[in-house]
């Protein structure tokens, strides 16, 4: 899960270079079909590809349906709110897991744990608004960070249901499915923008930066919550959300962009306090 977050952190330096080529919807369709086609080459010859039961292909397009609800509510509050608002609405998400955990799968979380939740969230929160209290006291909200707030939910969602609605099967089998059920939903929800987006010209930022996206930030990051989350409690799980800024901040460092000294002390907490989250 610490390269899970790690992996994510690299996609917004990734995705901030690529999503100049092509509409966002479109871009999330295609990582999830590419993916779905690549994955689908291992899983074939690891486990074969036999057609899932209407039961279990409703299971999946479920899971799925919480990520393509995701990324939907990323993408339209985007055009309505500002990156540092989705940013720190985004650190809710490991809460929301907490809960649905308990509310589906009945994992009590201590109150130690909570706490540590709570102090990891808040010194992510400290990196993203750059160690400045002032941003951080702007934070202001519309009614489309409420929608991201409902999208965030459904994140926190994707690994108690993973967990919930899993029925024993191979965790690469359950994640093909679940990419395939997301392609699917994402072309019913993107078919008029994917007629009118040119395919033939695919610039190489675009071409390697979609390939990081499809490896690195669909195959393996899905694969790695869906098996964490079936050995470990779901809140623990999405608890390592908390490095991503950390992660961020140092790959950024390594291109070249400068930091203030002001957000080491919510990189300390944030990574601490995952730490004994875990510990917890």
């Amino acid at each position: 899960m610490g390269f899970y977050a790690l992996l994510v952190a690299g996609s917004f330096h990734v995705g901030h270079r690529i999503t100049m080529y092509m509409p966002p919807l479109v871009l999330t369709f295609v990582r999830f079909m590419l993916a779905t086609l690549l994955f689908g080459c291992y899983v074939g010859l690891r486990y074969g590809l036999h057609p899932p039961s209407w039961r279990d292909m409703l299971r999946y397009l479920v899971i799925s349906a919480t990520l393509v609800g995701y990324f939907w509510a990323l993408f339209a509050s985007l055009r309505h709110t500002s990156a540092l608002n989705t940013s720190m609405i985004y650190t809710l998400t490991p809460l929301y897991s907490t809960l649905f955990g308990l509310f589906f799968l009945g994992e009590k979380p201590s109150a130690g744990r909570v706490g540590w939740l709570v102090l990891a969230m808040l010194g992510a929160l400290w990196v993203i608004a750059g160690g400045s209290s002032d941003r951080l006291l702007a934070l202001s909200l519309n009614p489309w960070d409420f929608v991201f707030m409902a999208g965030c939910a459904l994140m926190g969602l994707f690994s108690p249901l993973s967990k919930k609605l899993s029925r024993g099967e191979p965790t690469a089998v359950m994640t093909f499915r679940t990419l395939a059920a997301g392609s699917f939903l994402l072309f019913l929800l993107s078919w008029k923008e994917l007629g009118s987006t040119d395919f033939t010209h695919w610039p190489p930022p675009l071409v390697w930066g979609l390939l990081y996206l499809v490896v690195c930030t669909t195959i393996l990051t899905f694969f790695i919550v869906q098996y964490a989350s079936l050995r470990m409690e779901v809140g623990k799980v999405m608890g390592y959300v908390y490095l991503t800024p950390v992660f961020a901040l140092a790959i950024g460092l390594m291109l070249g962009h400068s930091f203030s000294m002001n957000v080491l002390p919510g990189v300390l907490v944030a990574t601490l306090c995952t730490f004994f989250l875990q510990r917890s």
